[in-house]
């Protein structure tokens, strides 16, 4: 009985010490330290081994330091490598872990290839504080993603794709913050769902019948075809500003609850002829975040999609009219009758470059007197009149200032006034009067321009 005894307590202790006795023959044959093989257990301490190559001791060393930082990583749950490699490689610690570089040690190879090991030991309290701060943290941020995916499905299921992958972009934002546990939680996970909800918009635009644009976006996915509402539409043209200056115009709508929005231009000869871009207007500063933090390769295929979604229209619209003529008549401050080429010549080339049919002629006598005349040898049914008055004047160090201010009136063939509006005015500089004079009557006459086009 007691050689048997003997014998079992014998095994036993073979048994639970085969596995240092491999390490510590392993470590003979390759001529390391057992420490690279089997890290020593210290009360209070975890240990990490790290190795590296390189063709000279420094990069072989910080390659080592690499190492042992990137099986740290996968322990803490974030980047140790970024957090701690300047402090390990100038103090040789981690002061936040309570860490030490403990052993090094180094070999060459034949072919001169340099080989370094480290053994890094943290504290035990502090690293697995760390490791529960980090935990909290991922759940906290699983819990962020997790209600913001609820958000986009809830939104989904309204018909409200684009909010859907706008809680799909936030969820994914959320993503690149650090680690998360589950799976679908991951930045490539949410990216294919964010991808999900933008592949199947469609967005179209045509003219109505009433010669407006109407706009649709619809879910091209299962039977029917859904409208997707609140969908923000930017759109682009160029445009013609009160300053007679040619600029980029832009506009956002959003649809409403047939998926629709008609548009029509408050002033259609402000906008030029040409192609109108219509797309889906996403929040960009939040794809652009995303993208600093995942590289822009890495959203190739959502940029492609976004491409797809913009269309183009031909606008080349002009509204019919009934008046085709305006006349301008001017006073100074006296009241006199003045008369500029230069102000009448630019309101016939503010129309003309707007493509209006209307023209701009020299009023003389009173504005009764020129309504009458003018419908009594013309078929239009209305006809405008232009009224600028010099109001004030200034004269300083800098120069003469004159105040202009102006109405204009719509008159019908009985000589009634179907709309009038005194907003006109402008402001004109010179180093004379009548250089400042002219120039005020000149924006004056763009300023009356623009309205004349916006209510015929």
């Amino acid at each position: 009985m007691r050689r048997i005894l003997v014998f079992l307590l014998f095994s036993l202790i073979a048994f639970t010490s085969c596995s240092s006795l491999s390490n510590m023959i392993n470590s003979e044959l390759s001529g390391l330290p057992l420490w690279i093989t089997e890290p020593p257990f210290r009360r209070y301490r975890v240990s990490f081994v790290g190795q590296g190559e390189g063709n000279d001791e420094i990069s072989a060393r910080e390659n080592a330091l690499h190492d042992v930082l990137d099986t740290i990583s996968i322990s803490l749950g974030r980047d140790a490598y970024t957090l701690y490699f300047r402090e390990l490689l100038t103090n040789g610690s981690i002061s936040e872990l309570g860490g030490n570089i403990d052993r090094t040690y180094q070999t060459r190879d034949m072919d001169g290839t340099y080989r370094f090991y480290v053994l890094l030991t943290l504290d035990e309290a502090l690293y697995e504080s760390s490791i529960s701060a980090e935990y909290e943290k991922m759940i906290e941020r699983e819990n962020r993603i997790r209600n913001l995916l609820d958000s986009a499905t809830a939104a989904y299921m309204e018909n409200r794709d684009v909010d859907a992958f706008s809680y799909a972009l936030d969820a994914l934002l959320v993503s690149t913050e650090g680690d998360v546990i589950n799976r679908n939680y991951r930045s490539s996970s949410l990216l294919d769902l964010a991808i999900s909800y933008l592949s199947p918009i469609s967005i179209n635009a045509s003219y109505n019948r009433s010669g407006g644009i109407e706009i649709r976006v619809r879910r091209e996915r299962g039977i029917l075809y859904p409208p997707v509402i609140n969908a923000p539409i930017g759109m682009t043209y160029e445009k013609r500003d009160m300053k007679d200056e040619e600029s980029l115009g832009t506009l956002h709508v959003t649809t409403g609850n047939d998926g629709r929005y008609v548009l029509s231009f408050f002033n259609p000869y402000m906008v030029l002829g040409g192609e109108i871009s219509f797309y889906l207007a996403f929040d960009y500063e939040k794809i652009t975040k995303i993208e600093a933090a995942l590289g822009s390769d890495a959203l190739s295929s959502l940029y492609n999609i976004i491409d797809d979604k913009s269309v183009f229209l031909t606008y080349d619209k002009r509204p019919e009219s009934s008046c085709s003529s305006v006349f301008l008549i001017e006073s100074d401050i006296m009241g006199n009758d003045i008369y500029w080429s230069s102000s009448l010549d630019e309101m016939n080339s503010y129309f003309s470059a707007c493509r209006a049919d209307l023209a701009a002629f020299k009023g003389e006598g009173s504005e009764e007197a020129i309504v009458s005349g003018y419908f009594s040898s013309s078929d239009d049914n209305e006809v405008m009149v232009i009224h600028l008055s010099e109001v004030s004047s200034s004269y300083s160090s800098s120069g003469h200032m004159v105040y202009v201010e102006g109405t204009l009136c719509v008159y019908d063939r009985d000589g009634n006034i179907l709309y009038e509006d005194g907003n006109i005015n402008a402001v004109g500089e010179g180093n004379a009067h009548p250089v400042a004079l002219s120039e005020a009557f000149r924006q004056a006459a763009i300023n009356a321009s623009s309205l004349a086009l916006s209510i015929i």
